[in-house]
């Protein structure tokens, strides 16, 4: 029987596809000495036919799609010699098509969306390196900034940050923030304040921290935040700085502001809560402090008020 056996392509050559013929590699494919053309690496071509290597795009350009010549960087891109065309980093621009390396902004501007120029940052932003960034709180510029300016004591920056205007009442500023609200128990009356004022024993803030308002019966303020509710046996009047308990024989009235003597059968003796008389004892009059035992034989009432027999 017979035998056969297959020859290697040449170099810049390879198999066709049934393998009965060398063919030249087309352009954007290159042979050595395998006898099987491949594609270009990225950022190198081939522009003709029977290539047995790859040359490399110059600096400022990369290969096009299909790897049969070069094309140049567009503005916003650059290559440095790689033959690939990357973005320009953030902050830097490329003006001009076949651009080598990217330029950085000068302080106070930024790029725009497609990194071919820089232009000036708007108000309220700053810059300082290629990027225009918000202003941090409290801080406020103008057009073309490379810094942020801090507002003064009593100040702070209106709500696009490219201003300083005076603190409202109800709010402060110090040297190095924003207008931020009094805290609980204090006020600032005008505008422009640095500090907040307490309001002091027996008042407190409204709501919006613009004006002191005075304590209302039945509840005290003894120097800290707010007006408290008085504990329940004790009362107090308009502005009180503490609570008082009621007298034997009483408790405060529903609004805890005065007291009101205990009702017959019911006593209180010293903690200012009037209760109902044990069973078999009396109160008979009001502002009891004590309830009397029935007599042997008696018992009390319902209402505890009066003995009767049993």
């Amino acid at each position: 029987s017979g035998s056969c056996s297959c020859d290697i392509c040449g170099p810049g050559s390879g198999a066709n596809r049934d393998g009965t013929n060398c063919v030249l590699c087309e352009p954007g494919t290159f042979s050595t000495d395998f006898g099987q053309c491949q594609a270009c690496p990225p950022g190198t071509f081939s522009s003709s036919y029977g290539a047995i290597e790859c040359s490399e795009c110059g600096s400022g350009s990369e290969s096009n799609n299909n790897s049969t010549g070069c094309e140049i960087c567009q503005p916003g891109t650059y290559s440095s010699g790689i033959g690939i065309c990357q973005q320009c980093p953030p902050g830097t621009i490329s003006s001009t098509a076949g651009a080598t390396s990217c330029m950085f902004c000068a302080a106070g501007q930024g790029t725009n969306s497609n990194q071919t120029s820089c232009s000036l940052c708007s108000p309220g932003t700053y810059s300082s390196s290629g990027t225009c960034l918000k202003c941090p709180s409290g801080e406020i510029s103008g057009t073309g900034y490379s810094y942020c300016d801090i507002c003064g004591a009593g100040y702070g920056p209106s709500g696009d940050q490219t201003e300083c205007v005076p603190c409202q009442p109800g709010y402060y500023s110090n040297s190095d923030g924003p207008c931020t609200q009094c805290p609980e128990g204090t006020v600032s009356l005008s505008t422009g304040q640095s500090y907040c004022d307490s309001c002091g024993p027996g008042f407190q803030s409204n709501n919006n921290n613009t004006l002191c308002q005075i304590c209302p019966a039945g509840t005290y303020n003894d120097g800290k935040t707010m007006c408290l509710n008085c504990p329940l046996n004790e009362y107090s009047g308009t502005g009180a700085d503490q609570c008082t308990p009621c007298s034997p024989g009483s408790q405060p009235n529903k609004s805890q502001s005065g007291c009101s003597v205990c009702s017959p059968g019911t006593f209180s003796p010293d903690d200012g809560v009037c209760k109902t008389c044990p069973v078999d004892q009396v109160s008979t009059g009001s502002g009891a402090t004590e309830c009397t035992q029935c007599q042997d034989g008696y018992t009390s009432n319902s209402s505890h008020t009066e003995c009767v027999k049993n």
